[in-house]
């Protein structure tokens, strides 16, 4: 795991972080707080469902590419009026933000496990700096995560994440969500988790989630109760 993965590991997510990959070795002492943001560019989305174009030329500028119109990438993902299916939007980014390994990437909201790996996936490609494109509010929304922030608890000196940064195109860059509000706004629809990663960038997930998995807890015990929520 690199330096920028111990020191940061926060950047994706706060849901579930008692599940998540992280950081043993952190600079931060007990009781003391960090946040990170990837300073991905924000862009407002220009129509009502242009948050998937919106979210790919995100994506295209933190690579360095050049501002593009997102009718263009609307209407090249096959945008007609009524949003974009993932699928739609996982092509966008491999054609107009470079990144030929996007994926979608599903995992079902039961059983827990399976949304501890999801998670491990997403931080693993901040871990690479390499935005993940997540598919929020049952499936009507799309946005970039961008950041997020946690502390060490001062008693049990595990790493409690506490908020996440989400670049929402509705006119929200770094919206803060707690972990307990992202854990329930995460969902992609379909009881399923979604998000489009690239393939590369999550490689290492594994062994990552197996090497640091049960040393999180997230501020509201992952919708566990108070005296479960250091049980990781």
């Amino acid at each position: 795991m690199t330096t920028w993965m111990k020191r940061t590991i926060g950047v994706a997510l706060g849901i579930c972080a008692f599940l998540l990959l992280a950081a043993t070795s952190c600079t931060i002492g007990p009781g003391q707080s960090d946040s990170v943001t990837l300073r991905v560019p924000y862009r407002q989305q220009e129509q009502w469902d242009y948050c998937g174009a919106a979210s790919v030329l995100m994506w295209r500028l933190y690579n360095g590419q050049s501002e593009l119109p997102q009718n263009e990438i609307y209407t090249w993902m096959g945008g007609s009026g009524s949003g974009l299916y993932p699928d739609a939007i996982r092509d966008g980014a491999s054609y107009y933000a470079g990144m030929s390994d996007a994926i979608v990437d599903r995992a079902a909201q039961d059983p827990v496990e399976s949304q501890r790996e999801f998670f491990a996936r997403q931080i693993s490609s901040i871990d690479s700096n390499t935005p993940v494109i997540a598919i929020v509010e049952v499936g009507f929304h799309a946005g970039v995560i961008d950041g997020g922030t946690w502390t060490r608890d001062a008693q049990t000196n595990l790493n409690v994440w506490n908020d996440v940064y989400f670049h929402d195109p509705r006119g929200f860059a770094d919206r803060s969500y707690s972990s307990a509000q992202w854990m329930s706004h995460a969902t992609g629809g379909y009881n399923s988790l979604t998000q489009i990663v690239s393939n590369s960038a999550t490689f290492n997930w594994q062994s990552n989630y197996d090497a640091y998995g049960d040393s999180m807890v997230d501020s509201s015990g992952g919708g566990m109760g108070p005296e479960e929520q250091y049980a990781y």
